[in-house]
């Protein structure tokens, strides 16, 4: 079998990267991919934060529940940009979750402990996030025409389900997380209610975790 160093095999990756930029500039510059490349970025950053709460010895309950609130705000964008009905949405993800809940009811009288299931549902979620990302991937990397809206709305049902039943384990109600997720942006962190770059760099941690603690109210 033939081998390769790690310096030659970074000589031969190059051969075949997709850098095309000027092709790939074109399809950046498009106000649809660049908004769904950044949701699918950050549905995936934020359940890498997912497994980091999990990792710790003492799961931090009301920072799960906002890593959660985090993802569905993400949701939104892509909800937004493909003009789908996020209420329909959550109707869909609720039929799957009854699918799954007998799985889960057989984990909890089997005395499987919540974080573990928590685990179990990130890494669903992870996967499912994946293939967003490889949507954007192909489609602006690749040049790929087939962009398929029904595959993407298809995987937000899947997080969505998966959110939910998360939350539920952690006995929090979603609708108060998405009053908490949008209170802590629009209160907390963004004093004009929109976007500013300064403010999403420079947090005040200390006072979005006061907002936060209402979930559990």
């Amino acid at each position: 079998m033939n081998r390769l160093s790690p310096d030659e095999y970074m000589r031969e990756v190059v051969k075949t990267e997709s850098n095309r930029f000027d092709e790939i500039g074109a399809r950046m510059s498009r106000v649809k991919y660049i908004r769904l490349l950044h949701a699918a970025m950050g549905i995936s950053t934020e359940l890498t934060e997912l497994f980091e709460a999990l990792d710790k010895n003492q799961l931090d309950r009301v920072n799960f529940a906002e890593e959660c609130g985090d993802i569905y705000y993400y949701i939104g964008l892509v909800c937004d940009e493909q003009e789908l009905v996020i209420e329909d949405l959550f109707v869909e993800a609720d039929q799957l979750s009854r699918h799954r809940n007998e799985y889960f009811l057989t984990k909890l009288r089997s005395k499987l402990i919540p974080k573990i299931m928590l685990k179990e549902l990130t890494v669903l979620t992870t996967i499912h996030s994946g293939n967003i990302l490889d949507i954007m991937k192909k489609t602006i990397f690749y040049g790929d025409q087939k962009f398929s809206s029904e595959k993407i709305e298809s995987e937000l049902v899947q997080i969505i389900a998966a959110l939910n039943q998360m939350l539920a384990i952690l006995g929090y109600e979603v609708e108060r997380v998405l009053a908490i997720n949008i209170e802590k942006l629009q209160m907390k962190r963004y004093k004009n209610k929109s976007f500013s770059s300064q403010e999403a760099i420079n947090r005040d941690l200390v006072s979005e975790r006061d907002s936060l603690e209402k979930i559990k109210d």
